[in-house]
């Protein structure tokens, strides 16, 4: 079934001429860094594109023009002032930053950034020793070996992790509890706050993992896909199933179905069907709602599930349905289907 479903969007990528991310983009790098990563990343992403800022110029640069992308690798030396990088994110723009002291908040423009990408700071971080957990709810680490345990130490001070304050920031990495990322994906998924990464080993560094985290990054932050939850006209389809990160071309789409049994005392699996033949209401199958048609395509799994999406689909339209494959109390097997999402690749 899955192999079924990467040639059916091999195919379709055949079809279509669109790219991850546009290439006339305006793209600001201030990468203060010793391994230089986020420079690197842009300047192969985005040949011709680039603007290289420092300390000296970066404030007056961000504030110069509306930038596409802002990528700032600052472990060690910061410019004069955050602020025009606030308002950059507040003005609807996008952002990635590796920084040592968000906690800092007496320094201009820090309180107005954490605001914007609605976090606060929790607690410092040291990443000697510590291992960096992919916390499995975007595309940030794809292709790249985690957990990350080897790590420099060039900097004396290596980030901080965060507390969430709105809904919509996603915990994309963290060191203990998952609950208190160092990671953080915010303002309505368009800015992104790490650690210092400048500090990864030479395992990474050797394998270019580093630019890979790099470019991944700013798929992650540039990912305009839709997800949207159809229960149906009939009221008959419990909830549960979600999209763990929105989907997006060339990377896995992340989903999750509550595994919690609604009629039976044990799940078995849980199940994403996919159907191509449009969406529909009305129709009962087993007791529930049935919202697509044919044909399918299923991945099943337990709880969490990743699929496999071409890079050229962008802007294409899908829905998918949940459903549980639940255990009664004599073996039976039940089938309860539950709420669709409308998904637009990102």
């Amino acid at each position: 079934m899955r192999s079924s479903l990467l040639l059916w969007l091999a195919t379709s990528a055949l079809l279509c001429s669109a790219t991850r991310v546009a290439s006339s983009q305006q793209v600001l790098v201030f990468d203060s860094s010793t391994h230089q990563s986020a420079q690197a990343a842009a300047e192969a992403r985005f040949p011709g594109l680039v603007t290289l800022s420092t300390s000296a110029n970066f404030d007056t640069l961000v504030s110069s023009q509306s930038w596409d992308l802002v990528l700032v690798n600052s472990p060690g030396e910061r410019p004069t002032s955050w602020l025009g990088l606030a308002f950059h994110l507040l003005g609807g723009g996008r952002a990635v930053m590796s920084h040592w002291d968000y906690g800092d908040l007496s320094y201009p423009g820090m309180a107005e950034l954490l605001a914007v990408s609605d976090v606060s700071v929790n607690a410092e971080l040291d990443l000697t020793g510590k291992a960096l957990i992919d916390s499995d709810t975007s595309n940030t680490f794809f292709g790249i070996p985690m957990p990350n345990s080897d790590w420099h130490s060039h900097w004396i001070d290596d980030g901080d992790s965060f507390n969430l304050l709105a809904p919509s920031a996603v915990g994309l990495a963290h060191i203990g509890l998952a609950t208190k990322p160092v990671i953080v994906l915010g303002n309505n998924g368009r800015s992104m706050l790490m650690p210092a990464m400048d500090e990864v080993g030479d395992s990474w560094i050797t394998a270019g993992y580093d630019v890979a985290l790099w470019d991944n990054v700013i798929d992650v932050v540039w990912n305009d896909g839709g997800c949207l939850h159809y229960h149906g006209a009939l009221g008959l389809n419990p909830g549960g199933f979600h999209c763990t990160f929105n989907p997006q071309a060339g990377y896995p789409w992340r989903a999750r179905i509550d595994p919690v049994p609604t009629q039976g005392v044990s799940t078995a699996a849980t199940v994403v069907i996919l159907g191509f033949g449009g969406a529909t209401d009305g129709i009962t199958l087993r007791g529930y709602e049935q919202l697509i048609l044919p044909p399918y395509v299923m991945h099943a799994g337990f709880e969490f599930h990743k699929i496999p999406v071409a890079p050229g689909l962008v802007g294409s339209f899908i829905r998918a349905q949940g459903m549980r494959i639940e255990i009664g109390p004599n073996g039976e097997n039940y089938y309860v289907l539950l709420n669709s999402l409308d998904l637009v690749v990102g």
